[in-house]
């Protein structure tokens, strides 16, 4: 391209001079600019939009969220006030027989104890030797002193299940960290099924493979809360099922505790199986179930320095195998 002083020059009102030949290039060069800018504006406007229209979505998920929790809050509440009722249920059943047992030796121990006053009553009023042997065989006073021993017996028995029923109760409903303790998980295993069983009307056959007595180390409570969601689960599977089954069996593999409960109804399909620890998920029909059990379970499990797994049984439905060391650190369940 030629120089500048090569083109002729025009002059404008201020003297000031540019080539001839460059002047519309000068202009096209400014309508650019022009244009430039009018695109920046623009652009800046439509960012603005864009940034009112982000918050205005910020706000609406910020709102979402906290309804979202609000909701999860109160599934957790019906949650557990669902589990409160099974649990109430259950221990309702589980108090009713030693409570029963307990009445009904108090009564029996009661008339005893009238027949023994009017014999020692007749025997202060100096009636003959004929006449109290007499009345000692009418009143059977034999039998009663041979029943009086055993009936206490019994009554303290029943007493003592009571109170064990309250313990495991306090344990079940404890929010502050529990302590380690041994127990026997067979009688666990008993008590927790009957929990749940005994509060159905139309309860499945329970079948168990236990040893005589398998004591672990562990926190009972929380190991009960669990051994009563998968029982309940397995209930809920069969639920309205003819024939329905659950099997519970426990074992000792080196130092970890192997426990699975085991159901004949219909299993988890599939597409569910890598979703049914998840928190509320659930395949029961609305209102029945918030899903929370098993998650529930999973992570105490977790807390307990154990697991719980599910597969598939081989004859049809569902197993939940629990594995947890029979001795659990003292650190764990934080």
């Amino acid at each position: 391209m030629a120089p500048l002083s090569h083109f002729p020059f025009v002059q404008d009102a201020s003297g000031a001079g540019f080539p001839a030949a460059g002047e519309d290039l000068w202009i096209d060069v400014i309508r650019k600019m022009d244009e430039v800018y009018a695109d920046l504006i623009a652009s800046q406007t439509a960012l603005e939009e864009r940034n009112i229209e982000l918050e205005r979505t910020l706000a609406e998920l910020d709102s979402a969220h906290k309804k979202l929790r609000q909701t999860q809050q109160q599934l957790l509440t019906s949650e557990k006030m669902a589990a409160l009722g099974r649990l109430v249920a259950g221990v309702a059943h589980e108090l009713n027989n030693p409570i029963s047992f307990v009445f009904g030796n108090m009564y029996a121990l009661k008339r005893y104890g009238a027949a023994i006053t009017d014999y020692l009553r007749a025997v202060d009023g100096g009636h003959s030797a004929d006449e109290l042997a007499e009345l000692r065989q009418r009143l059977k006073i034999d039998r009663v002193l041979a029943d009086i021993g055993p009936l206490v017996d019994g009554t303290l028995e029943g007493a003592e299940r009571v109170r064990d029923i309250v313990q495991d109760l306090r344990r079940f409903s404890a929010s502050q960290r529990e302590p380690l303790e041994t127990f026997n998980l067979v009688r666990l295993i008993h008590t927790a099924s009957d929990w749940v069983l005994k509060a159905l009307r139309d309860p499945p056959e329970l079948q168990l493979d236990l040893p005589e007595k398998l004591d672990v180390t562990s926190r009972k409570g929380q190991l009960h809360q669990i051994l009563v969601n998968l029982v309940q689960n397995a209930a809920d599977a069969l639920k309205g099922r003819d024939g329905g089954l659950i099997a519970i069996s426990a074992a000792t593999q080196g130092d970890q505790l192997v426990l699975r409960v085991a159901d004949n109804g219909a299993g988890v399909a599939p597409r569910h199986q890598d979703k049914i620890f998840e928190p509320f998920f659930t395949t029961k029909p609305i209102g029945t179930g918030t899903g929370l059990g098993l998650y529930v379970s999973y992570n105490m499990a977790g807390k307990l320095g154990g697991s719980l797994d599910y597969a598939d049984a081989e004859t049809g439905g569902a197993v939940f195998t629990l594995t947890l060391p029979l001795v659990s650190a003292e650190d764990d369940g934080e």
